[in-house]
């Protein structure tokens, strides 16, 4: 009795203690599942069967990944194969197998106090069942239990470590195989290396200062310094990339182990740190049959695979057997735990010591030089190459063994006919039992010994490696002392040449590049003299002696600084071939889809034309029909398709809607060549361009002016030598080529316009005719309804004046609400600082008052329209301005601005030069410039001066009567020779001239039809001269030859602005003398009604009434003037009928002449005109006043 009471205590004072160490759940202490009676749970379904079989599958750590999808795909797909999985997964009661009935009363049975509930195990049931079962129940098992819990406890521990173990090597792994990115977070490496490079690089310099002494003073007829120079000129160059070189021989040996590595993880589970090389293993020591914490928490295997206790067949253990079990697995776990730690340690050795190597490397570099220091230096390669080495071997062997165990073949060979399970080996009495203890043995020696041939081999591979750099280094010092040209261009130039290198430049950070440039001889003596130090006299003289030295120190005959010119100048060329190559290639793609977008832009632009001008086309083709002008296949085509669309207009819209978006494609096409050709040309040197192939001049692509530089092109003319005046002829053609043809499409638009002027002045003219009709119904609607109209007059001021208090009122409550605001941000801002609010009134002001709104009327009534409805107003006509460059070609041209890009075009392909609209399109500034040359024959000033201003010839000949392009068919003498006989008769007596004109064209027979022409021109002339004029400013019109602007056509259109212009200043007195002789002829016929406003133009009058009252006009012209006034009599002879000056037909100062229809010529004030309505002004002089004024 005491002995037993003395064992119940002690298993009360071991259960105390055990309780709180084994808080995780204990495989010992588990509770045992209930079990029920047949029928009293169903049967599940087939659905949870397999998931059921599934999931415990995937809790079984003993299986490894491959092994767990075999099993499943068996299961799918072998009906025998899934029930012996259901037999060895799942319970008899979730299978649905009948059980018998426990007895009545018995525990579990039907009706039973307690049924259906779980029971605790009878061995150790619970936490602290031993302790209620040394109180009240069965001590006789106490001390089993408490051996059981301090068993447990001791492989919590050991499974725990082996865990930690585990992961820690796989995520040392994943660390120190990508170190890349482990160094970029870390900064040990820049930081450090940065400080051991710049002491290594005042090391160099004493180096480079002794040798430089040692040469000076010839110390030892100094050979030892030329020597130790040869060594340096390698040295240097990789001192300052000495952490680039070991990262390279890191990350290649890092790939190498990466490889191996990322084929032994799982691939889904690469965020799981438990994955990973320790889980490989693990899966082949099946370790988990004797503890696995995770299926313990999990819950799953209920049917006892987490509990050692139930793996040995579900029989309660002796106390022998848990101890056993306990002590000798825990050691096994042990062990497993100290191999994954010893791997773990020495990659975390191997990423510490590789980043030392890095913060070390420039002084390995020194010590290849330093006297002594060669043994250190040869260390540091060793150990550089034994640690990189070491990661990859040990990775490929891993990677052996882990597909070895993984193997069929390998479980079949050591686990055929034996047990897998742990507890069973341990505990059993059978010699197959122990096979998985001779798998564990064998697998630990296999992991141990790749860590021991991967360090051997390491180092084996270190010594190989450093035997192959000593013959690399004996091949480079041979190769400094027999290639000093190569040295001189590369080796010199350091970090500078290095950055060029292409292989280098795609490998590199930008930012790096910089600083590789910097470690140059050169820069480095740029740096030096530009240093404080540098610049004494201690200084200067080190500087003289050692980078100054190298500097001018002449290797294959040539200097650093020459060096680094002809490497820049190489780099510069290959850069330049490739932007060539590059536009080349653009310009193959440009010209494959040109000739499409040529014809496709010519198709487009003939339905457009017919599309907007489609009975225009069809009168003008009629009327030149009739006159016995022969069409033009263009002609014939353009009038047959607008025939057509006048029949079926949807037909062409579609097609140039379908040819509009394919022209769209095409363009963007073109576009994006053209881009890319003119990028690259503006990026490629002037001297790069030049070296091009000749045939490359003559590529219309390359050269086209929109896309090839001036600067380029000037240099290409200027350059002697490289092409011929043929070929410069070739080239100009090539840059203005499309240009000339774009030229000649806008010139035959222009004489396609001008010859629809006839359909556009009739066009005119009836809208002209409806303006009238519709303004004289409309006073005529307004007379009949004048109570109407003064009632919607002052609805509509009354409306007007309501809309303006409403605004007032916005105005000023938008104001309010403004400074309301402002105010109240000012109050919190006042309280915010803790000031006196007693005190804030005469600190911010007063709160601002409302204003005062003022009081908004009612809103009118709109008056009830009269029964007959106004007369509607006539729809504006569009009618086309004279056609021109436009968009690209447009701002292209305006922006040539060169001299002598003009010059080149006038010489080399004077086709552009005499085209008259590009030359009409070209500023007037340049045009001005070209008449100040000396490299323009005056032949050809005054051609570019006449066709700037062709325009204006062509309505001026409409004006005399004649058809432009006839005349200019004409011989050059007589086409001046009618021009000036024209001209004179129409400016001595303007009446008689468009008298004559009139009474031609109302003759019969062909006279009466020539004559209605005449009379049709001179009437387009009259309306589209002022477009012509209106288009150039008061400069633009000074600067017109005088053929032009002493014309009457011209002077109608020239007011006191122009005339006041600083060119119309400078004309000497016969010219303005001419203008005015032009001027006042035009004013007496008016007073004489023979012309009406048309003609006595109202700039003509305000030029007449600045010259007679203005001071700045009198100093125009003061001289005393008397003009004669002629008229032509009945025979052709010109009788003078009065002598005008000055004075002579004065209005009087701010009044012109007016011609009022059935009232004659009278005075009016200016003001008058441009302030009054029409009725205001006839109430004021007694007659409305004509239109035209």
């Amino acid at each position: 009795m005491q002995s037993a009471l003395t064992k119940t205590i002690v298993s009360i004072l071991l259960a105390a203690i055990l309780a709180g160490a084994a808080g995780a759940p204990l495989a010992l202490a588990q509770t045992a599942p209930a079990t029920p009676p047949a029928g009293y749970f169903p049967q599940l379904p087939d659905s949870d069967k397999k998931a059921r079989v599934f999931q415990r599958v995937d809790a079984d750590t003993t299986l490894s990944r491959d092994a767990k999808n075999t099993i499943k795909a068996e299961y799918d797909n072998i009906p025998e194969r899934a029930e012996q999985l259901q037999e060895e997964y799942l319970t008899p009661d979730e299978r649905g197998v009948p059980r018998s009935t426990p007895p009545a009363g018995a525990p579990g049975a039907p009706g039973a106090p307690g049924a259906g509930k779980k029971e605790t195990n009878t061995v150790c049931g619970g936490k602290l069942s031993f302790v209620y079962n040394a109180v009240v129940g069965d001590s006789s098992k106490n001390f089993e239990c408490a051996a059981a819990w301090i068993a447990s406890a001791m492989l919590w521990i050991s499974a725990r470590t082996l865990w930690f173990s585990g992961v820690l090597l796989n995520i040392t792994l994943t660390r120190t195989l990508d170190l890349n990115e482990f160094v970029a977070n870390f900064p040990l490496v820049d930081i450090g290396w940065q400080v051991i490079r710049d002491i290594a690089n005042i090391v160099f310099i004493f180096i480079v200062l002794w040798a430089g002494i040692s040469i000076t003073l010839g110390i030892g007829d100094g050979k030892p310094a030329w020597g130790l120079l040869a060594n340096v000129v390698l040295v240097a160059l990789f001192i300052n990339f000495s952490l680039f070189i070991t990262k390279a021989v890191v990350d290649a040996s890092n790939i190498a182990a990466l490889h191996f590595y990322d084929r032994i993880r799982d691939p889904e589970h690469l965020a799981d740190k438990d994955s990973g090389l320790s889980e490989a293993f693990m899966n082949a020591f099946k370790l988990g049959s004797l503890y696995n914490t995770k299926v313990v928490q999990s819950g799953a295997g209920d049917s006892g695979a987490s509990s050692y206790l139930q793996a040995v067949g579900g029989q309660n253990l002796t106390f022998t057997n848990i101890i056993l079990i306990g002590i000798f697995g825990s050691l096994f776990i042990i062990v497993s735990a100290f191999v994954f730690f010893a791997a773990a340690i020495l990659f975390l050795i191997r990423a510490i010591t590789l980043m030392m190597l890095m913060i070390l490397s420039p002084l390995a570099f020194v010590g290849l030089i330093l006297p002594g220091a060669s043994s250190l230096a040869h260390q540091w390669w060793s150990k550089l190459w034994s640690q990189s080495f070491f990661a990859p071997i040990y990775m490929a062997l891993a990677y052996v063994v882990v597909r070895t165990i993984n193997d069929q073949r390998f479980n079949d060979f050591l686990f055929s006919g034996g047990s897998t399970n742990w507890a069973a080996a341990i505990t059993g009495n059978q010699s197959s039992s122990l096979n998985i203890i001779f798998a564990f043995i064998l697998l630990i020696g296999l992991m141990l010994m790749c860590l021991i041939v991967a360090q051997s081999l390491g180092a084996g591979g270190s010594g190989m490696v450093m035997q192959m750099g000593g013959r690399l280094r004996a091949m480079g010092m041979g190769a400094v002392a027999g290639g000093a040209g190569i040295l001189a261009r590369t080796g010199l130039r350091g970090g500078e040449a290095l950055a060029s290198l292409d292989f280098v430049k795609k490998r590199v950070r930008p930012e790096t590049l910089q600083k590789m440039k910097k470690w140059s001889v050169r820069n480095l003596d740029e740096r030096f003299g530009g240093s404080a130090f540098g610049n004494t006299a201690i200084g200067k003289f080190i500087r003289e002696r050692t980078t100054g030295a190298l500097v001018q120190a002449k290797i294959a005959g040539k200097t650093v600084q020459e060096a680094h010119l002809e490497s820049k100048e190489m780099e510069t060329k290959r850069r330049d071939i490739g932007l060539r190559n590059d536009a080349l290639r653009a310009s193959d793609g440009q010209e494959k889809v040109y000739s499409k977008v040529q014809t496709e832009q010519r198709r487009e632009e003939l339905l457009k034309d017919i599309t907007e001008n489609t009975q225009a086309i069809i009168d003008t083709y009629n009327r030149e029909r009739s006159a016995g002008k022969p069409p033009t296949p263009e002609e014939m085509e353009k009038y047959t398709l607008a025939t057509a669309h006048l029949a079926s207009p949807d037909a062409l819209k579609n097609e140039l809607k379908t040819l509009e978006a394919e022209l769209d494609e095409l363009a963007a096409q073109y576009k994006k060549a053209q881009r890319e050709i003119e990028d690259a040309l503006s990026r490629m040197s002037i001297k790069g361009f030049l070296e091009m192939p000749t045939e490359h001049f003559f590529n219309k692509r390359l050269m086209d002016v929109r896309v090839l530089g001036l600067d380029k092109y000037m240099a290409l003319m200027h350059s002697d030598g490289i092409l011929s005046h043929t070929e410069k002829e070739q080239v100009n053609e090539a840059r203005f080529g499309e240009m000339s043809k774009e030229s000649d499409r806008v010139e035959n638009r222009v004489e396609d316009w001008y010859d629809r002027q006839p359909y556009y002045l009739k066009v005119r003219n009836e809208h002209r005719e409806k303006v009238e009709a519709y303004e004289k119904a409309n006073k005529k609607w307004e007379g009949g309804n004048a109570s109407f109209v003064t009632a919607q007059q002052k609805y509509e001021a009354e409306r007007v004046e309501r809309e303006k208090i409403v605004q007032n009122r916005e105005g000023l409550q938008r104001k309010h609400t403004e400074a309301q605001g402002l105010y109240e941000q000012k109050k919190r801002d006042y309280l915010a600082q803790g000031y006196d609010p007693r005190l804030m009134a005469s600190a911010i002001g007063e709160p601002p008052i409302a204003p005062a709104l003022p009081n908004l009327p009612t809103e009118p009534v709109a008056p009830a329209p009269p029964t007959t409805p106004r007369p509607e107003p006539p729809s504006p006509v569009q009618i086309p301005g004279m056609p021109g460059f436009i968009g690209e070609w447009r701002r292209t041209l305006r922006n040539m601005l060169n001299l002598e890009e003009f010059e080149n075009i006038n010489e080399f392909y004077p086709k552009l030069f005499n085209q008259r609209h590009w030359t009409a399109t070209v500023r007037q500034g340049l045009i001005n410039r070209i008449r100040e040359s000396k490299n323009f024959t005056n032949q050809e000033k005054e051609t570019a001066r006449e066709n700037k201003s062709y325009n204006i010839r062509m309505m001026s000949d409409n004006i005399l009567g004649e058809d432009y392009y006839e005349m200019e068919a004409l011989p050059g003498a007589a086409r001046e020779k009618k021009r000036k006989d024209l001209e004179k008769e129409f400016r001595e007596d303007p009446g008689a001239f468009l008298r004559k004109l009139r009474e031609d064209a109302a003759k019969p027979g062909k006279v009466g039809e020539e004559g209605g022409r005449r009379l049709e021109r001179h009437q387009i002339g009259m309306w589209r001269i002022r477009e012509m004029i209106g288009g150039k400013n008061q400069e633009e019109v000074g600067m017109m030859p005088g053929r032009f602007l002493f014309t009457p056509e011209v002077a109608m259109l020239i007011d006191r602005g122009k005339a006041n212009s600083a060119q119309m200043r400078g004309k000497d007195e016969g010219e303005k003398v001419e203008h005015l002789e032009i001027v006042l002829p035009f004013e007496a016929a008016f007073l004489r009604g023979e012309i009406n406003e048309d003609y006595f133009t109202s700039e003509m009058q305000d030029f007449l009434d600045w010259w007679r009252h203005h001071s700045r006009g009198r100093e125009w012209y003061s001289q005393t003037i008397e003009q004669p006034v002629y008229k032509r009599q009945p025979d052709g002879t010109l009788k003078v009928i009065d002598r005008v000056t000055r004075e002579t037909n004065d209005p009087g100062e701010g009044y012109r002449w007016v011609n009022v229809p059935g009232v004659g010529v009278k005075k009016v004030k200016r003001t008058d005109l441009q302030q009054l309505d029409d009725d205001e002004f006839e109430d004021r002089y007694g007659f409305r006043p004509p239109p035209s004024a």
